[in-house]
This record gives C-alpha cells, structure tokens and sequence, in this order.
C-alpha cells in the first residue's frame, strides 16, 4: 500500500505532481457501545486503504495532507469519511 500521511509531504520524499483529491467514506452501525472503538478503528483502516487505492489508480504513489472524520448519526449509526491529495513524489 502507497503511504497515507497527516503531513504535506511524505518524509524523505519531495511532491513532484498533484493528481488530484481522492475521498473515502463509509457508514458503520455499532451493535454495542463497547464494541465501537473496534468497529470505527477497523472503519478508518478501510477508508484508509481506499484512499490509497484510488491515488494509485490516478498514477499517484502517495495520498498526502489526509484527514479523516468520524460523525455520528445516532445512537448506533457513525460515518467515517477521509480525504487527502495524491501526489507523485521523487527522493
């Protein structure tokens, strides 16, 4: 998997070219309230690797400046959304 960072640039690694933003999203419901850390941490990986997998399909070797959020709906019903910008990078 193509490295997803918080950061402008990935470390050691300069931006050669921006492809473009690259988003994720996914909803999640949460059976019992002592599972949910679970549950959202396995949602953010997902989105995660979803990023990462749409800059690589847009020619990109790195998804940089990601955020991701988690909003709940209700009571059991969250969405985990990400987006960051996929870029090409050289050492």
């Amino acid at each position: 998997m193509i490295p997803v960072v918080t950061t402008q640039e990935v470390p050691c690694r300069k931006n050669a070219a921006y492809k473009g933003m690259v988003w994720a999203s996914k909803k999640v419901s949460v059976g019992l309230l002592s599972d949910a850390q679970n549950v959202l941490n396995a949602a953010k990986a997902k989105i995660v690797t979803q990023l990462a997998g749409e800059a690589e399909r847009m020619g990109a070797d790195a998804v940089v400046a990601t955020r991701i959020e988690i909003v709940q709906r209700n009571y059991s019903d969250f969405y985990a959304y990400a987006y960051g910008t996929a870029v090409k990078t050289k050492k």
